[in-house]
């Protein structure tokens, strides 16, 4: 929402007003709305306003109203503020009932919804979607379960589609059993 002549360079321009846009509509399309839904609203967005002049509000509009979602945190976050996205793992915890507790932390000013992929010690894995609205109440969230396995990883943004700031932080890993001599 930045006037191109407050930009300090060309590649902040760029960056700022064609790459930034193009990968959160990616995410807001493959991981917020769906391909379906997005597209439903897309197409109607290019109906309404076919050879008149939107601004971003009317986009904004169109999205929420179509989708049916209130989506003003995306657009607050990504397009209103210069806000980073940085989820992370912060603790895994088995109970002695098989069950977990997974702390997931938003370190940003920005919020998205978290997938998180725990793998087993069976090699198997499963990936959780836990809904933006997790973040309404903190920067912390204890997610509970009940695998009956034992969680040897996690891992938030296991695919890499989300924009977050800090990668090296998505992941946790069991630390390896020790053997007694």
């Amino acid at each position: 929402m930045t006037p191109a002549n407050r930009y300090r360079t060309d590649q902040n321009l760029g960056s700022l007003a064609y790459v930034k846009p193009s990968i959160m509509l990616l995410a807001l399309r493959n991981k917020v709305l769906g391909p379906e839904v997005f597209d439903t609203a897309f197409r109607e967005y290019t109906r309404r306003w076919a050879l008149k002049h939107p601004q971003p509000a009317d986009f904004f509009r169109t999205i929420d109203q179509v989708s049916g979602r209130d989506l003003s945190w995306f657009w607050r976050g990504f397009f209103f503020s210069t806000a980073a996205l940085d989820q992370s793992v912060e603790t895994v915890r088995q109970t002695p009932d098989s069950g977990a507790e997974i702390v997931v932390r938003s370190l940003g000013s920005a919020v998205m919804p978290v997938e998180l992929r725990v793998g087993y010690a069976d090699g198997s894995g499963d990936l959780i979607k836990l809904p933006v609205e997790i973040w309404y109440g903190g920067n912390r969230y204890l997610y509970r379960y009940n695998p009956g396995k034992q969680i040897v990883s996690a891992r938030v943004n296991p695919d890499g589609a989300f924009p977050d700031a800090v990668p090296a932080n998505d992941g946790w890993t069991s630390a390896p059993a020790r053997s007694t001599p």
